[in-house]
């Protein structure tokens, strides 16, 4: 059987990544090591790899196709290399184990020396591979930095505007590269490369759809380099419920999650009844305020009580999360039942603190009735209060911009009575 080079390559990066993160062989991760793995290429790249995706690049879901770009990009600069390509080139060997490492014993210490003649023929023929292999790497690396070089910017413009005020929400973008030759035009709706999408260098509009409400940056992108960015701003009107789900969300109307002022809830069974499923684990729904709060980021109290009502049997861990979102970046606040906060994640601005590394267990609940959580911005310093004990503090150093919003979710079917900036 040959083994072609890229799957070669490939091997090579997974074999980097195991030793880096050094958490035994990866024939016996489980689906949680998967979503840690994600969280540190996210935490480390700013790229969001999905667990399935890491899934597939490991062989653990049957699939067909190689990865895309993207994927090998963010696996590249988290093993320190600037992306596939350079990282394609690097001077690192695959032995037969799958463990990547330098090669110091050239093959001429490996021949037998029965003629010299034949030894100094292998030595020359592993000299021209060897200038060829420089050779090869150094036209790799000129083509890189000619892909790679500065753009004048100074042509480019983007712009765009909403076609309504409801959900889901098209957006119109007006763009033109100028004078630039290239094909290679596409528009990122978010942070999320993996919302990208290929348009035509020359056309000078492109529609987009917003199923989700938020406060986005749109990049226009000229091959890898990001031209212009602006923000395009999904807003809600009041309180929206939904049903995440692939590939379209599904929209709860005000008497389905019985909204009343900042009280509302997802019971079982509209949950049953909309999804057909009896088990609710790893599914979600949210409720969405998203509008002008206008308000720092640097200097509020956002209190909510909420409760998530699921049976043990229907939503094991009963997750819960509390997102504040800002105009820079976003506040994830966890909150789970008490076995299951080794799974949680606090997110503040750019800094991700997992529960695999280190202690959430405060943010365990006892969810046979409600809690109060409570988060305060004040001097720079950023609480977290649960029942009225704090249970975190850290610096709030980064500028997260204004508030915008806040979304609460649960997994499985939750309520909340109250939530309100303060």
């Amino acid at each position: 059987m040959i083994i072609e080079e890229k799957d070669l390559t490939l091997a090579r990066c997974r074999a980097l990544v195991e030793k880096k993160l050094n958490w035994g062989s990866s024939a016996d991760w489980s689906a949680q090591d998967f979503e840690r793995l994600s969280e540190r290429i996210a935490a480390e790249t700013g790229v969001s790899l999905s667990a399935t995706t890491l899934k597939r690049v490991w062989g653990k879901v049957k699939y067909d196709s190689v990865p895309t770009q993207t994927t090998l990009n963010a696996l590249a600069q988290f093993l320190g290399h600037d992306n596939w390509r350079l990282f394609c080139v690097s001077n690192l060997t695959l032995n037969g184990n799958g463990k990547g490492e330098h090669t110091d014993e050239t093959p001429a210490a490996k021949i037998p020396q029965s003629s010299s003649f034949s030894l100094w023929k292998r030595r020359r023929t592993w000299l021209i591979g060897l200038m060829v292999i420089v050779a090869v790497s150094a036209v790799a690396v000129l083509f890189f930095n000619y892909l790679n070089a500065p753009i004048d910017s100074s042509q480019v413009r983007f712009s765009s505007r909403k076609v309504t005020d409801e959900l889901p929400n098209s957006v119109v973008f007006e763009y033109s590269i100028g004078n630039l030759k290239t094909d290679s035009v596409t528009i990122q709706q978010s942070w999320d490369p993996r919302r990208r999408e290929r348009i035509s260098a020359h056309k000078g509009q492109h529609t987009s759809i917003y199923y989700y409400p938020g406060y986005f940056k749109a990049k226009l992108l000229v091959g890898d380099q990001i031209m212009q960015e602006h923000p395009v701003f999904i807003k809600t009107q009041g309180w929206k419920g939904i049903i995440e789900q692939t590939p379209l969300p599904m929209y709860l109307s005000s008497k389905e999650i019985a909204l009343n002022g900042s009280s509302m809830e997802i019971n079982a069974v509209t949950l049953r009844e909309k999804t057909g499923l009896s088990v609710f684990n790893n599914v979600w729904t949210h409720f969405y305020l998203v509008n002008d709060v206008n308000r720092d980021a640097d200097n509020f109290t956002f209190e909510t009580v909420l409760q998530n009502t699921s049976a043990k049997e229907e939503a094991i861990c009963q997750k819960v999360r509390i997102r504040i979102l800002t105009s820079e970046s976003a506040i994830g606040l966890p909150l789970c039942s008490k076995g299951c906060t080794s799974d949680a994640s606090l997110f503040i601005g750019g800094t991700n603190v997992s529960g695999k590394d280190r202690d959430l267990s405060a943010f365990g609940c006892d969810f046979s009735k409600a809690q109060r959580l409570k988060c305060t911005v004040s001097n720079k310093v950023f609480t977290i209060f649960l029942n009225e004990k704090s249970i975190f503090t850290a610096p709030a150093n980064e500028n997260l911009g204004k508030i915008v919003g806040v979304v609460i979710g649960f997994e499985g079917a939750g309520k909340i009575e109250s939530a309100a900036f303060l």
